[in-house]
C-alpha cells in the first residue's frame, strides 16, 4: 500500500471512531462536548480526546467512569474486527495529568527502593495505571516491577532486580 492509501485508511478509521464516540456520548445524554480523534501509528493506538465544561461527569472518582467509558468504546470499535485496535479516551487532559502523576510516583518508588534496598508496594491501581508504571520503569537496569493481588486490590510492587538475572 502506498503512503497516500495509508493516510486515507487512517482518516477513515479515525472518522469511524469519532462517530462511535459521538454515538456513545449522545446515548448517555451528554451535550456540549468536542471530540478530536488522533491515531498514533508508533503505538498503534487511537486517542479520543473529549473536551467539555464539566469533565468530572466523564472522569468520575479516580477515573473509574473514564475507564468504563474507554472499555465500552473499545468494544464498540472492535466489535466484529479480526484484530484489536487499542482506543484510549482522554477528557480535558486527564490522562496526561494522570501520566505525570504516575511518572512521579514510579520514579519516587524506584529511588526509595534503591536507597532502602527494600521493595515498595504502590497503592491499588487500574490495569491502565499499572501498565504505565511498568512501562515507565522498564528501562531502569536496577529495578523490576510486578503486579500482585486480585481485582481492584491489584497493585504494582517495585523492587531491585535480582543480580543473578544480569
Amino acid at each position: 500500500m502506498t503512503k497516500k492509501n495509508d493516510e486515507k485508511k487512517d482518516a477513515l478509521k479515525t472518522e469511524a471512531v469519532k462517530e462511535l464516540a459521538n454515538k456513545l456520548l449522545t446515548g448517555i445524554g451528554l451535550t456540549g462536548y468536542e471530540i478530536v480523534v488522533e491515531e498514533d501509528n508508533d503505538t498503534e493506538t487511537v486517542m479520543v480526546k473529549i473536551t467539555l465544561s464539566q469533565p468530572g461527569l466523564l472522569i468520575g472518582f479516580r477515573g473509574k467512569t473514564l475507564s468504563a467509558l474507554q472499555l465500552i468504546l473499545n468494544y464498540m470499535v472492535n466489535n466484529g474486527s479480526e484484530s484489536w485496535q487499542r482506543v484510549i479516551v482522554d477528557v480535558n487532559g486527564y490522562r496526561e495529568e494522570q501520566k505525570d502523576r504516575l511518572s512521579s510516583l514510579a520514579l519516587d518508588a524506584a529511588a526509595k527502593v534503591k536507597e532502602t534496598q527494600s521493595p515498595v508496594c504502590l497503592p491499588p491501581m487500574s490495569s491502565y495505571e499499572r501498565r504505565l508504571i511498568h512501562i515507565l520503569l522498564a528501562d531502569d537496569p536496577q529495578i523490576d516491577t510486578t503486579s500482585e493481588g486480585e481485582g481492584e486490590e491489584r497493585k504494582v510492587v517495585v523492587k531491585l532486580k535480582n543480580n543473578n538475572e544480569a
